[in-house]
């Protein structure tokens, strides 16, 4: 919302970076612009052996039209010249359809969109400290003025305050009875909770002294029909 806020050398492409970013550290912010409805094709070069990187697009879904491997290091005029050659094969009939693509090591992925919705999409790699080293590109779809409006009174950098609420250690009469009411209720459930308890404990003496009772005759009679066969059997009680 705050484009033209932004100084324009913060911007960068290939064709305004002088430096060698693979060697140097280039800081900017990676801007690719294209007319609305443009067919835009993105060809992205895995040099190296590495790891997969999920690339993913804000803004728009795109047609997977080449994911192909060589098994061995490239450079980007390699793989331009193997493609003036048709040895980069592309898919152009019932391509998948994706906004997150992974990129395999020493292969080129390409990438076909429409550019219909206007605004700036980020595409970049969804693991985050490559994002934060430079693994993404702003894609501009058409003009500032062909993009949605700015909602009248929306912030904008530094404008935006929020509103706090006075501190106050006061309750109201409300929030007192609310108090009070909740006061109560744990009287009452302590009350049950506390006779519920008395109630198991009885209950269990009962259970003990019956339980005594019928193991102890039990015992008795073990102890005599083990007199008799020879056997001697230890009681429980």
């Amino acid at each position: 919302t705050q484009f033209k806020d932004i100084p324009k050398e913060y911007f960068c492409n290939n064709s305004t970076i002088t430096d060698d970013c693979t060697q140097v550290l280039c800081i900017c912010v990676h801007l690719l612009n294209f007319d609305l409805g443009d067919i835009v094709e993105i060809v992205l070069v895995s040099f190296t052996k590495t790891l997969v990187h999920p690339m993913h697009m804000h803004g728009h879904n795109f047609r997977v039209v080449t994911m192909q491997s060589f098994g061995h290091d490239l450079t980007v005029k390699e793989v331009k010249d193997m493609d003036k050659k048709g040895q980069i094969h592309r898919r152009t009939s019932r391509a998948p359809f994706k906004d997150t693509i992974p990129v395999h090591d020493q292969a080129v992925t390409i990438l076909r969109f429409r550019a219909n919705n206007p605004g700036f999409w980020i595409f970049h790699c969804h693991i985050e400290f490559h994002t934060e080293l430079g693994m993404a590109v702003i894609l501009q779809a058409g003009k500032p003025d062909e993009m949605a409006k700015t909602p009248i009174g929306f912030p904008t950098c530094g404008s935006w305050k929020p509103h706090l609420e006075p501190k106050t250690n006061s309750l109201t009469k409300e929030q007192d009875t609310v108090s009070e009411n909740s006061h109560g209720h744990m009287q009452t459930l302590s009350l049950i909770f506390g006779t519920a308890g008395v109630l198991c404990i009885i209950l269990l003496l009962l259970f003990v002294v019956f339980y005594r009772r019928h193991v102890g005759h039990e015992s008795l009679l073990l102890k005599r029909v083990a007199g008799v066969n020879g056997v001697r059997y230890e009681s429980l009680m």
